[in-house]
């Protein structure tokens, strides 16, 4: 249709309060109807799902539309996939990175394919830590990767071009795909690109109970998932050794780390690995490690993470999972406790100055006036 007719569509619709989802991609749009689409989302209160996905705006047009989406206080699902938001400028990483910080109604986002680079993209990553109620997140085909917990990593040693023809399948609202389960691996078996929506993630509780083996007496104790690329997650004895998060309906391998060794739970499904596993992470530090059994959990059914009012489902809400929460790290007893040596420049008298001869004369003048 392109600009000029998309143009009046928005215009027309900015008034309409009963429309919910508008789909305007596949229309070579570019950054000249922008500011009418910005309008459109300024002025109308009942659209809940945007599809711009298809088209050829560029940073400046972007960022015009951001100036809009801060005022749609009802819009749920943006798919502005395949444009080319990270050309000509930084215009849209500036002005999308404060608007996701600090939305709480968007729910499902995909960015997907649109050249933005490795500066663009940490602008990005920084200000989504911020956001904890965006349940789906996509980004593939520029300079970063979505992880199994929501957050937009940029590796310092990034070097893939940003070249935006990684394929995937078009988000819907807030359903599962099935066509979304096929990953790209990272270097240690965590699953990159996520989207807990698409797949169908479930919440799963893994803990260390009386029946799982050796008792357990103080921190810290881990546990290592296959879809995580085995990185620890602690499990605290404040927490009763148990630790709820998001996992894929497909079927992984898990153990647990105590004092080094590689334990498995004996009260869990257990089997041989499905991969050869020698090396750990261990609260960021390589370790060697020796795993001839691993818990196992088989495939699942897809959970849903929203109902149809995109509301997080009770099972997610009522556990308290939300996406880009940081895991809780182990800190050891005597770095809690040591306490630096006093010192005059790291002590609250740091900026006080001593008395000289002469500010005592001084004092004394003023004190005692006729002396």
């Amino acid at each position: 249709m392109g600009d000029s007719s998309i143009g009046h569509l928005c215009d027309a619709i900015a008034y309409n309060d009963s429309i919910k989802k508008l789909k305007i991609g596949k229309n070579f749009l570019s950054d000249n109807v922008a500011e009418r689409i910005s309008k459109m989302l300024e002025m109308n209160s009942s659209l809940e799902e945007l599809y711009l996905q298809w088209n050829q705006i560029k940073s400046v047009g972007g960022s015009v539309i951001v100036n809009g989406l801060k005022s749609a206080s009802h819009l749920k699902i943006l798919d502005f996939s395949w444009n080319s938001l990270g050309l000509n400028g930084s215009h849209f990483a500036k002005a999308f990175g404060p608007y996701i910080a600090s939305n709480t109604t968007l729910v499902h986002l995909d960015l997907s394919n649109n050249y933005i680079n490795k500066a663009d993209a940490k602008i990005i990553a920084e200000d989504l830590k911020s956001n904890h109620t965006m349940y789906g997140f996509h980004f593939a085909g520029n300079c970063g990767y979505v992880d199994f917990k929501g957050f937009l990593v940029i590796p310092d040693d990034w070097e893939a071009e940003v070249n935006g023809i990684i394929i995937q399948p078009p988000i819907e609202s807030a359903k599962f795909q099935s066509e979304s389960l096929k990953h790209h691996i990272g270097n240690f078996g965590e699953y990159k690109d996520v989207c807990w929506i698409c797949e169908g993630w479930r919440p799963m509780q893994f803990a260390w109970e009386a029946a799982s083996g050796p008792g357990v007496e103080q921190d810290p104790l881990y546990v290592h998932l296959s879809f995580e690329g085995y990185k620890s997650v602690f499990l605290s004895l404040k927490s009763d050794l148990k630790n709820v998060r998001m996992v894929p309906p497909v079927k992984f391998d898990y153990f647990f780390t105590l004092e080094g060794d590689a334990n498995y739970a004996l009260d869990q499904p257990a089997g041989k690995p499905s991969n050869l596993i020698s090396k750990v992470k261990i609260e960021g530090e390589e370790r060697d490690v020796k795993v001839e059994v691993v818990n196992q959990v088989a495939k699942g059914q897809p959970g849903k993470v929203l109902d149809e009012d995109y509301d997080v489902v009770y099972e997610i809400k009522g556990v308290g999972i939300q996406p880009r929460i940081p895991d809780e790290t182990y800190i050891p007893a005597a770095v809690i406790h040591q306490r630096p040596q006093w010192k005059l420049p790291i002590s609250i008298f740091r900026n006080f100055k001593a008395d000289t001869p002469v500010t005592i004369i001084l004092f004394y003048k003023k004190l005692i006036p006729n002396s």
